[in-house]
């Protein structure tokens, strides 16, 4: 319907309110690409008023779930010169920023942004991967000591979360074992090493959180420190379940390069 409408009433102000409604179906739908043109398309128009920040800031949207960062930064922040309350109806503008800055490297905005949205909506439904994200802002620039110390939080404030999960294996990357396993195995765990704790912390994320887009992360993990172990067997069988689980994970560049050192090896 609403292509019947751009078609057949292209000149009418209901043309662009259906390239809008439409652009944002693509994105529900997971389709960015198609949503980016429409919404190019209606920002080349210059609707005025709020209307218009809100199609940029849906474009914006597009740009960032399309992993280009900056162009999305560029048009968020454009968004708060015009309206510097515009946070207040759509908070996750802060969010996204914060990830923006995170990905350019420029950590402390980074941090200003999430550490400002948590502030201001403490009920934030992201507030997990928010805090967790301020952990890696510190883990970046080496600061560990306030990175071990936000992934505490973030695991004690938001049990079972995905921000949860992701702080695990910050935590688990660092040695930390005491922050991940209990404490009347702290010393089987110590006696074994920290490499084989990691490992076990991976394997408890494949066992219990069976749905998470980390397992495959996980798997990887656990493949590439068999391989380094030289347990050859043990690497390949575990890079093919990766693939044949998540044929189309991001991580699946990574995997193929390793399963292919790994062929080599053998």
């Amino acid at each position: 319907y609403f292509k019947l409408v751009i078609d057949n009433y292209s000149k009418t102000r209901y043309a662009i309110l259906a390239r809008l409604y439409l652009g944002e179906a693509y994105l529900n739908a997971g389709e960015p690409y198609l949503a980016q043109d429409l919404l190019e398309t209606v920002v080349a128009l210059h609707p005025s008023g709020s209307s218009f920040l809100k199609v940029y800031f849906r474009l914006g949207q597009v740009y960032f779930q399309r992993g280009l960062f900056t162009k999305a930064n560029e048009i968020f922040k454009e968004i708060l010169d015009r309206n510097e309350d515009f946070y207040l109806e759509h908070p996750e503008i802060l969010y996204y920023m914060g990830e923006g800055y995170f990905h350019a490297k420029r950590l402390d905005l980074a941090r200003s942004y999430l550490y400002h949205l948590l502030n201001i909506f403490p009920e934030y439904q992201a507030r997990d991967m928010a805090l967790a994200r301020i952990g890696d802002t510190y883990k970046e620039e080496g600061r560990n000591l306030e990175a071990k110390k936000i992934y505490r939080m973030t695991r004690h404030l938001y049990p079972d979360s995905t921000g949860a999960m992701i702080s695990q294996l910050r935590l688990a990357e660092y040695g930390a074992l005491r922050d991940t396993f209990e404490p009347n195995t702290i010393f089987v765990e110590l006696k074994e090493g920290a490499r084989e704790a990691t490992i076990k912390m991976y394997q408890k994320i494949i066992n219990s959180h069976q749905d998470s887009p980390l397992v495959q992360l996980a798997m990887f993990k656990i493949g590439l420190a068999a391989y380094w172990q030289k347990d050859y067997k043990k690497a390949l069988h575990t890079f093919k379940d990766t693939l044949k689980k998540y044929p189309h994970g991001s991580i699946i560049p990574d995997v193929r390069i390793v399963m292919s050192k790994t062929i080599l090896a053998q």
